[in-house]
């Protein structure tokens, strides 16, 4: 068994990979909070301000607001989770400086290799 040490988060790396996965997450929350949260009289005063969105729904334009409402909560939780998220291994930088990294023990297995016989 190995111990060890994380020293350092790359922040630009924390900043890419908590704003993708946030925007994912934020997208469909989104898309669901749209569907689900908007009242009919609301859509059909904001309906005529989106008349070129992608869907065109005759009833309500609902769908339209739902798909609005994940771009933007996509884009929203992207900047701000990835920015969060870039503070606080920024935090974890100057903490591990002064108290040390988080230690980790792992364990090296061997994997045996599985061979695939190609057929002709």
């Amino acid at each position: 068994m190995k111990i060890l040490q994380l020293k350092r988060i790359g922040v630009w790396s924390a900043f890419k990979f908590f704003g993708g996965m946030f925007m994912i997450i934020g997208l469909v929350l989104g898309f669901f909070f749209g569907l689900a949260g908007i009242p009919d009289t609301l859509v059909l005063k904001i309906l005529p301000l989106i008349q070129d969105a992608p869907v065109v729904i005759s009833f309500t334009g609902s769908v339209r607001l739902g798909i609005l409402a994940g771009v933007w909560f996509a884009i929203f939780y992207g900047i701000v989770g990835g920015l969060i998220c870039t503070v606080f291994s920024l935090l974890y930088n100057i903490f591990a400086i002064i108290f040390g990294g988080l230690r980790v023990k792992v364990e090296e297995i061997k994997v045996e290799e599985t061979k695939v016989e190609e057929k002709a």
